[in-house]
């Protein structure tokens, strides 16, 4: 899921693009590690962070995972300088539609948590729930707008 992160202080990193693509991607510390071929490692891991963030070298074939775990170049992905796009990181734009669906999916969870929770305390509501689960797509529409109507 996106990160915040300002585009000004990316530029300051070594690998501005690589940072970009990690904070974008939502690829944990474990899973570039994997994909660097140094096994597996704690999700705190200095090292991975020192390399990741340009405080420790990348060796060729660490470069090479890193440039098929996030299928581009490693001349994006190392270049010196961010690369932008319409105003934004180009990472932003590669990542965009699978953080908007990460997004859709985390608000239909907490929409599933709070009517787990209202169901719980309200247990009546279980018959009207299971009742619109019957209904159409029409039925449910004129159901939503007669409730409006007395809400």
């Amino acid at each position: 899921m996106r990160r915040n992160y300002d585009p000004e202080k990316l530029s300051r990193y070594r690998y501005p693009n690589l940072v970009a693509e990690f904070m974008e991607s939502g690829y944990s510390i474990c899973t570039l590690s994997e994909h660097m071929g140094l096994g597996a490692r704690q999700e705190d891991d200095k090292l991975i962070n020192a390399k990741i963030f340009g405080n420790e070298e990348i060796s060729f074939n660490e470069a090479i995972g890193l440039a098929q775990l996030f299928s581009c170049k490693i001349s994006y992905l190392f270049a010196d300088e961010l690369e932008i796009f319409g105003g934004r990181p180009v990472a932003y734009i590669r990542h965009y539609e699978s953080n908007k669906q990460q997004e859709r999916d985390m608000e239909l969870y907490r929409l599933s948590e709070e009517i787990r929770r209202a169901l719980k305390e309200r247990p009546d509501l279980a018959d009207f729930l299971k009742l619109t689960l019957s209904c159409t797509e029409q039925q449910i529409q004129y159901a939503a707008e007669k409730l409006m109507e007395v809400a």
